[in-house]
């Protein structure tokens, strides 16, 4: 019995011995693998703690990763086999290869953070098709000369190829060694062992596959195509085509009822990208940034509500909230907007935007198909999708006016950090873009402030261009104009630069203004956020509102209340309640679980967090706010 259990141990050690020894020459090749997990481990975890991405995207990502990192290697072993090309050749294009790979994960992430620092989102499939062409002047605009960083790119290439070719000739033998070991079993020798290796393979991808879908699934908010970097630059927006109205907004839709005479004006509404209203003279800035804006409100014709938000920080739901008068949490592709009324009532309705819209997740879907022109960023042949000169090649094939009411939606990007900066719009010197803070330069709030005070000199110049250009074309004659902000942006305060991560008011304070020549009457200009634009259209009009819409008409009342959230996961939401001359504003964040109290009256930036000395039930009021919106206070 012992002799027969210590000759089974020894069989046993030596079957360890025979494994160790089949998989000591694979100790290279694993190296370099766990160093580039390691690797985007590391990167994606920034990305976690700078731009909110979630435990399972993390998972997720480094499952894909690996799963691009086994392709590649199965590839190299294709080439390593095909021992005609001579072992120089082999290493020459095993290094070359490998270091594509690597850089084309390394651009991702550089082009990622940009793309979040600047837009709260990650790059997309269309936005990276609709950009490939216009590299130069996104390069430009984020201070970066397009040869220098052309010329950097191809240095670091060759310099990552030369550390591969010389790491070669330690993977290669691990290369061939795989090579040696697929032989030795021997896949295709019968078709028994051929059936037993494809079911194996099969059972193997569909885990790998099926773990991949799971953990996808749970990812949440915007979901893991939009979430994750790789998802989201291999996953295609579905075409608008597809785009249908969910079954209570059609319903809506087909029963609405219109009066029979109602005021046909045409309407304009105007959203410029990352307008701050701490930066517009109307709402109290010492600096004349907006003189154009400034004469349109002395001759009269400018009315604006005293203090508005977005309902959240980022251009997809900013925008949405706008011409659905929905919450954040309701925001879908098929919401019912106001241009879809206006186009049943016989309007015509003309996008003409600045920026690449189909590169936002759902937001040129969302826009649906009763639209009888659409020009964006992307259409142009001209101009870089992010010029404002797009807005104007767009406005010059629509025609002139002839008595049938229309409806405009503009989108200007000159207040964004990524619009390109015209010749003239310098007055405000230093002036040093937020990006550069923390790569090239330490935080200098004049010269920050500066740079956005330019930009937004450069809006107010586009929007008198457009005014010009509308008034040519007989379309400000009985007109209805609405300019306001999809978001604000951060410029160092709370140490926070760009926008679509937090709800401080840098970041959702925004300006609303309404041009209505006519002798109008408003009474809720206090106060009123986003999703009042739609309502306050529509009393306008004298048309009733859908009962599926949130807003309130600025016409009639005041809101005194507010509610704001970030689109995705992990979630900050934000109430904001009027009681008697204090304007409070609570804001809790799912993943700190830290709740703030500021009074925006006499503390409006924010620096002085009330949570511990406010009233219980005004405290509690607000928590009970932010919970009726889905956000679970812990």
């Amino acid at each position: 019995m012992l002799k027969a259990l210590f000759d089974n141990a020894r069989q046993a050690g030596n079957r360890r011995f025979v494994l160790s020894e089949a998989l000591l020459p694979l100790r290279p090749l694993a190296y370099l693998v766990l160093f580039h997990l390691f690797f985007s481990g590391i990167v994606i975890g920034i990305f976690a703690r700078s731009f909110g991405y979630g435990r399972r995207v993390m998972l997720l990502h480094l499952l894909l990763v690996f799963a691009f990192i086994c392709l590649l290697v199965i590839f190299l072993c294709g080439v390593a086999a095909i021992k005609a090309l001579g072992i120089r050749l082999i290493r020459l294009i095993s290094s070359v290869t490998a270091a594509f790979s690597f850089m084309f994960l390394l651009l991702l992430y550089l082009a990622n953070f940009i793309s979040n620092h600047y837009t709260g989102d990650n790059v997309s499939y269309e936005m990276a098709v609709n950009n490939i062409f216009h590299l130069d002047s996104l390069l430009l605009a984020i201070n970066i000369r397009p040869m220098l960083a052309y010329l950097i790119v191809i240095l670091f290439f060759l310099a990552i190829s030369v550390v591969y070719f010389a790491l070669s000739k330690y993977t290669l033998g691990s290369l061939d060694h795989l090579v040696r070991l697929f032989k030795q079993i021997r896949l295709f020798s019968s078709l028994r062992r051929a059936l037993v290796g494809v079911g194996i393979t099969c059972a193997l991808l569909a885990a790998y596959a099926g773990g991949i879908k799971f953990l996808s699934s749970l990812v949440p908010g915007v979901g893991a195509t939009r979430s994750e970097p790789i998802l989201s630059l291999l996953t295609p927006t579905v075409p608008n085509s597809k785009a249908k109205l969910l079954s209570q907004e059609e319903l809506v839709r087909k029963q609405y009822s219109a009066p029979q005479k109602f005021q046909r004006k045409n309407v304009v509404l105007i959203t410029v990208d990352s307008l701050r209203a701490d930066h517009v003279p109307l709402y109290g800035y010492e600096r004349d940034t907006t003189p154009f804006l400034s004469s349109l409100m002395k001759q009269g014709h400018l009315s604006k509500v005293d203090f508005a938000s977005a309902n959240c920080p980022a251009s997809r739901c900013g925008i949405m909230s706008i011409l659905t008068s929905r919450f954040v949490e309701e925001l879908r592709p098929g919401n019912l907007g106001l241009y879809d009324i206006l186009y049943d009532l016989g309007y015509k309705v003309y996008l003409i935007l600045s920026g690449d819209h189909s590169g936002f997740p759902d937001l040129k879907l969302s826009y649906g198909n009763n639209i009888d022109f659409y020009f964006d960023g992307a259409s142009s042949r001209r101009y870089a999708p992010n010029d404002d000169h797009v807005l104007f090649e767009g406005l010059a094939r629509v025609p002139s006016y002839f008595g049938t009411p229309t409806f405009f939606f503009f989108h200007l990007m000159s207040g964004h950090s990524l619009g390109p900066r015209f010749d003239g719009f310098d007055r405000f010197q230093p002036a040093m873009k937020e990006m550069d803070v923390g790569l090239f330069h330490n935080y200098d709030s004049v010269s920050v402030n500066n740079e956005y005070d330019n930009r937004v000199l450069q809006c107010d110049d586009v929007l008198r261009q457009l005014f010009e250009a509308l008034g040519q074309k007989g379309y400000l004659q009985n007109a209805l104009v609405i300019v306001l902000a999809d978001h604000g942006q951060g410029l160092g305060e709370h140490n926070i630069f760009g926008h679509g991560r937090s709800l401080y008011e840098e970041g959702i304070h925004i300006p609303f203004l309404i041009y209505d020549p006519d002798d109008a009457q408003f009474k809720g200009l206090d106060s009123g956020s986003q999703i009042d634009v739609a309502p306050t259209i529509f009393d306008r009009l004298g048309l009733p509102v859908p009962s599926v819409w949130r807003g309130h008409s600025v016409y009639r009342s005041v809101a005194d209340d507010s509610y704001h959230r970030l689109w995705k996961k992990p979630y900050c939401a934000a109430a904001i309640k009027r009681i008697d001359k204090a304007r409070f504003k609570y804001i809790y964040c799912e993943e700190t679980r830290k709740e703030e109290l500021y009074e925006l009256i006499t503390d409006p930036k924010e620096r002085q967090n009330l949570i511990t000395t406010a009233d219980t039930g005004l405290v509690n009021a607000l928590r009970s706010e932010v919970v009726a919106h889905g956000v679970a206070i812990q």
